[in-house]
């Protein structure tokens, strides 16, 4: 018996506001697309941008699907009279002879305090929290279902899904042969993995991007617009170059060390990622804006 999030319960669980951003671009892209129809021929360097925002939107989206992953699988089952509860930041085996249970509230001492290791999401939360009575536990919780402590020599574990009112009587009966208690670290990077792979991608767009506009640009580069879309900004065309490489480098290296921390959270990289998006965005028009302008 057990329980395990799925994929559309782990996409459910994050909520839309992931793909906030895709549709945030969709509407730049889709403003684009007006004032390019309403130009002169004169401002054919914008023609480009739609284009160019709609692939960035279908990036956005991906992006969007591949958050639920982190939480796809996490849950709990009780096979061979051991007790397994996968919280994708590490993963529990005890048997189920040495634990025994008590049912809670979330408005008693076993309320959750502040979460250690992990994801809170709406109803989910998965991973190690500090309780409310100063206890460390480990939790697996997913919708509005009774909340099920497990006590064992070692740990201390909070249970709420689906099936969790048979579980007490199951790990009552269970006559298996007891394993030794025992917690196997089985995290899932997810998040250091998506931190540094885009960290390394948003670099190396850049490094292409300074490569590609190098030979077009002016020797004085405009690196600051107004609103009316005049430039008011300029630097030697050697430092706009490296401006953008600098930029995600920098911003990439706190992202990553940050990331370290929690491993498996990819929510936790999403505003980061969203930033590096920005900037190779900021600096594809900087340059489009400068080319061939001598």
């Amino acid at each position: 018996m057990g329980f395990h999030l799925t994929y559309l319960e782990a996409l459910r669980v994050l909520g839309l506001w992931i793909f906030m951003p895709a549709m945030a671009i969709l509407v730049v892209a889709g403003i684009s697309a007006i004032y390019q129809k309403r130009q002169t021929l004169s401002h054919k360097k914008f023609k480009s941008i739609t284009g160019f925002l709609l692939v960035l939107e279908m990036v956005m989206v991906v992006f969007g699907l591949l958050l639920p992953l982190s939480s796809q699988g996490t849950g709990w089952s009780l096979q061979t009279g051991i007790l397994t509860v996968d919280t994708g930041v590490g993963t529990l085996r005890v048997a189920a002879r040495d634990v025994h249970t008590q049912w809670v509230t979330h408005q008693s001492a076993y309320a959750l305090e502040q979460r250690t290791l992990g994801t809170s999401a709406g109803s989910y939360h998965a991973g190690e929290f500090v309780l409310q009575n100063g206890r460390s536990a480990w939790v697996f919780e997913y919708g509005d279902y009774p909340v099920l402590a497990i006590f064992s020599p070692k740990y201390t574990i909070l249970l709420s899904s689906p099936g969790i009112t048979k579980l007490p009587h199951t790990l009552k009966t269970s006559n298996d042969k007891a394993l030794e208690s025992a917690q196997t670290n089985t995290t899932r990077p997810y998040g250091m993995i998506a931190s540094i792979v885009g960290v390394i991608v948003a670099l190396a767009i850049q490094l292409f991007i300074s490569k590609h506009y190098a030979p077009y640009l002016p020797q004085r580069v405009a690196t600051h617009f107004g609103l009316s879309g005049q430039p008011n900004g300029y630097s030697s065309k050697k430092v706009a170059l490296w401006l953008g490489p600098i930029f995600s480098l920098v911003l990439g290296i706190p992202l990553i060390l940050l990331s370290a921390l929690d491993p498996s959270n990819v929510a936790l990289i999403a505003p980061f990622f969203l930033i590096e998006v920005v900037l190779v965005l900021s600096f594809w028009w900087m340059f489009h804006m400068n080319r061939n302008q001598t």
